[in-house]
């Protein structure tokens, strides 16, 4: 998406703090030096784009090698998840999936039961939203059009020209059906999630929540 310097410049010129998305070291240290406020590790257990080092591996390099707090991402469906995080060294965590089932989540509800009825083993990897790795519920219609890139996209994002705009495209195009999905009925269910989902039983307000996750 770009480097960010422009973003935290101005954001701090109004107090706003900014926290950035990290997946390793080389990226946490370029944020920190562009004076971002702490860093949130996205690990290979987040919904949705993740990374590919496991919760402790991945926090316990950005603690012992920053100077800024780490926050952590992916992974946390109850309290034994938020205190294994904490265990590591992050100072608390970034979590959506648990949200996602939640009363006030402006979504459809066809979207928030299936993250009741789907769990962990469900999960699967798609490169068919924005060229990237990025996890979601694994429905008949992700099986349909399958996972990885067609060879015309696996093609153009070899080309050093043409690969930033073909990225572009196909976010963009990514974007939309996941925004369709989360909001209108379709069968174009393209519906994103991280594996914590396993921890989703029923619909709930989003103070029912924090508390299970805390208490």
């Amino acid at each position: 998406m770009g480097s960010p310097e422009d973003t935290i410049r101005q954001a701090h010129k109004t107090n706003i703090k900014v926290f950035c998305d990290v997946t390793n070291l080389k990226f946490a240290k370029k944020v920190e030096s562009l004076n971002a406020n702490a860093l949130i590790a996205v690990n290979n257990l987040a919904g949705g784009h993740r990374g590919n080092s496991s919760p402790e591996i991945l926090i316990k390099e950005l603690v012992e090698n920053c100077n800024i707090p780490v926050i952590s991402a992916g992974g946390v469906g109850c309290r034994q998840d938020l205190d294994r995080m904490l265990s590591y060294g992050a100072i608390g965590v970034s979590a959506g999936s648990p949200f996602i089932a939640s009363i006030e989540a402006a979504i459809t509800d066809e979207y928030k039961q299936a993250c009741v009825d789907y769990g962990e083993k469900d999960i699967t990897m798609t490169e068919r939203i924005s060229g990237t790795p990025c996890t979601v519920i694994n429905t008949p219609y992700v099986q349909k059009i399958g996972t990885k890139q067609s060879w015309i996209e696996s093609f153009l994002n070899k080309n050093k020209k043409l690969k930033k705009w073909v990225k572009m495209v196909r976010y963009m195009i990514g974007t939309n059906a996941v925004t369709n999905a989360a909001t209108k009925a379709t069968y174009k269910t393209v519906w994103v999630a991280g594996p914590s989902i396993e921890y989703t039983k029923e619909i709930l307000p989003v103070k029912d929540i924090v508390a299970k996750l805390v208490n």
